[in-house]
């Protein structure tokens, strides 16, 4: 009787050890076997952005510079000592912001979701499959996260409004940076004012002049558009001679834009501003930009409240960003 009393007691003890989402699969009905899932923004600029330590809450950073030659400068004449050149590297900061999500599920969801040899989802005609609720959500609430670290990273956080004035946001991004790349509220980056105007080829060029002219040797890689701006720039497309008069395509998507100085892949960037006379788009290089992690995407779980399993992915980081000065942006579009 005793050893029927601790086989027992060893067998609840091991199932105790076992949470809901392993539970439940002692339980299972298939009652989804696909979910469909609407578009999620993808997170563009956060994801090719490369990553870097981040030093503290209000995370620092260097820069420096070298004037370009005159023609005047660096002669010594005959016996002279050189002139000095003294050059001190300016600190640059950003404060880190948090953000998070939280899985949540009861153990009877945990257990009606649970489905017989797992179940699909449908994601753009892409099947991913899950045996358990808890893996769905924490997938879906890792995809939403990147969608909102993508817009910290471009938009800042505590505003989306660049007039020049606005420097308190708690984490500037990636049109703060561009704006007024020396942590000043003044314009000193590669700024081209539409002036609520339409984007145009004129426009594109002054920028691609402006980024040319600082002399870097650098370049931005893509060029993030509205979807609206993408419309236009599609119809820039050259004429296209067919020399068959079947099976002939249709309609054209310009993925690219030689500028005169230098070629940008055209990338629609959802999380953009799009308001009415403050739209703007941006050519990025992104070998001088880097997200700094205090604590990257971490998922931990949660103490089990009354009959409820929960996990929480959180992160602490912020942007990082040289002297951008071979980036830059089109400001005060109309759309």
């Amino acid at each position: 009787m005793d050893l029927l009393i601790q086989m027992l007691l060893g067998a609840l003890m091991e199932k105790a050890q076992l949470d809901s989402t392993t539970a439940a699969n002692f339980h299972r009905q298939d009652l989804s076997s696909t979910i469909y899932l609407e578009g999620m923004p993808e997170a563009k600029f956060f994801l090719r952005l490369p990553t870097t330590p981040a030093k503290d809450k209000l995370h620092y950073w260097s820069k420096t510079s070298i004037s370009a030659p005159d023609g005047t400068s660096g002669y010594v004449t005959e016996g002279a000592r050189p002139s000095d050149k003294h050059t001190t590297p300016d600190r640059l900061y950003n404060n880190l912001f948090r953000r998070g999500l939280a899985c949540k599920i009861t153990a009877t969801e945990m257990a009606l979701y649970a489905a017989s040899g797992g179940w699909q989802l449908s994601e753009a005609g892409r099947l991913q499959a899950f045996n358990d609720l808890m893996a769905y959500q924490m997938y879906m609430n890792t995809k939403y996260l990147l969608s909102l670290l993508n817009y910290v990273f471009i938009n800042g956080v505590g505003t989306t409004t660049i007039d020049g004035g606005s420097a308190d946001v708690q984490c500037d991004g990636l049109i703060q940076a561009l704006y007024y790349y020396d942590s000043v509220p003044t314009a000193q980056g590669n700024i081209v004012d539409a002036s609520g105007a339409s984007l145009t080829e004129a426009m594109m060029i002054s920028l691609g002049k402006l980024i040319a002219d600082r002399r870097t040797g650098l370049k931005p890689q893509v060029q993030y558009v509205t979807s609206a701006q993408k419309k236009i720039i599609n119809t820039w497309g050259g004429t296209i001679f067919f020399t068959r008069n079947e099976n002939v395509p249709a309609g054209r998507d310009v993925s690219s834009y030689n500028n005169g100085y230098f070629t940008c892949n055209i990338d629609i960037e959802y999380d953009l501003p799009t308001t009415e006379d403050a739209a703007v788009s941006c050519m990025v290089d992104h070998t001088d930009m880097k997200r700094a992690e205090l604590i990257p995407i971490t998922a931990e779980p949660l103490a089990k409240i009354d009959n409820t399993v929960e996990r929480m992915i959180t992160c602490e980081m912020t942007f990082e960003y040289g002297t951008p000065v071979s980036s830059g942006q089109i400001v005060g579009l109309n759309e």
